[in-house]
């Protein structure tokens, strides 16, 4: 506790943080929330939310607390970092609504703050530390220092089993596969291939370690769909889909043009991204990559 501080009751806000790491924190919001006096605000692993290491949990208090999933800063959000006015975000929302292209000035100063943005992240402490430094140099330590935290972070949450031999064998397969993930977004095909990690590797003995992944909030899962129409079909909204255009070479991917033209799709619109300033040609819209924050 601060020295010479004091609560005061509908004022003061008490902060747990990293609540995972004891057992009785979590259980312990009950009484506060049945107290009332104070607000209660607990940061935590995404693991610890999700059940992972159950061991060490005397419980949740179900009822009495709200889950917020805190994500990387989006790009709006990191221009607001660099101080680019409310006023400028708003001429972007305009111009996209209205299908107009952006000022050539804008344009161009905004695919210089999206590679930016692209090299730098959303992690807010990175993004302070570029906009404080301008040193990509300091950026990419820092990122790389937050990289080898995460693998520290691995074995903290793999004490689920009485066999720690499972335990160790499931935290070289959740390595194995991290240390992949350059390798597989490398490859022409984006298809996750297991065989990239080990030869002969197979699904079953990698699968669990990519939902583990999944489920830290370090990757997140992109499935191919053998049909357009479902899950899609059951999802729509208003009977409208959109459709963004993902170039392939395989062969295995129908263009645009046809799926729109095939009414068995029922896409009426297209988005296709690109670097080049928004424009409309039939039911195919063009956008620039920094507004796909809008879509």
């Amino acid at each position: 506790m601060i020295p010479g501080s004091h609560f005061v009751e509908g004022k003061t806000v008490i902060i747990f943080d990293e609540i995972q790491e004891c057992a009785n924190a979590r259980s312990s919001i009950k009484p506060f929330s049945e107290d009332g006096r104070f607000d209660i605000i607990a940061t935590g692993s995404l693991l610890g939310i999700k059940g992972y290491n159950k061991k060490k949990s005397k419980g949740v208090p179900i009822g009495f607390e709200r889950i917020v999933y805190m994500k990387p800063m989006d790009f709006e959000e990191f221009l607001w970092a660099k101080g680019i006015s409310e006023d400028v975000v708003q001429y972007l929302r305009e111009c996209y609504k209205n299908k107009t292209p952006v000022s050539d000035a804008t344009h161009q100063a905004m695919l210089r703050y999206f590679k930016e943005y692209i090299c730098v992240g959303g992690l807010p402490y990175i993004v302070d530390q570029f906009i404080t430094t301008n040193d990509m140099n300091v950026v990419w330590q820092d990122q790389h220092d937050i990289i080898e935290e995460y693998r520290d972070d691995f074995g903290k949450h793999l004490d689920e089993n009485e066999n720690e031999e499972i335990d160790l064998t499931l935290l070289a397969r959740i390595n194995r596969v991290f240390e992949s993930i350059p390798a597989q977004l490398a490859k022409e095909n984006k298809k996750f291939v297991f065989s990239v990690i080990e030869k002969k590797g197979r699904s079953e003995n990698y699968l669990p370690a990519i939902q583990w992944l999944c489920d830290f909030g370090i990757i997140n899962l992109c499935h191919n769909l053998n049909n357009i129409t479902e899950p899609i079909e059951g999802n729509k909204i208003d009977n409208d889909i959109s459709l963004i255009e993902v170039k392939a070479t395989t062969g295995n991917t129908k263009s645009a043009k046809t799926v729109l033209k095939n009414s068995q799709y029922g896409v009426n619109m297209c988005y296709k991204l690109s670097e080049n300033n928004i424009g409309v040609a039939e039911n195919i819209i063009m956008i620039p990559y920094y507004m796909t924050f809008l879509l």
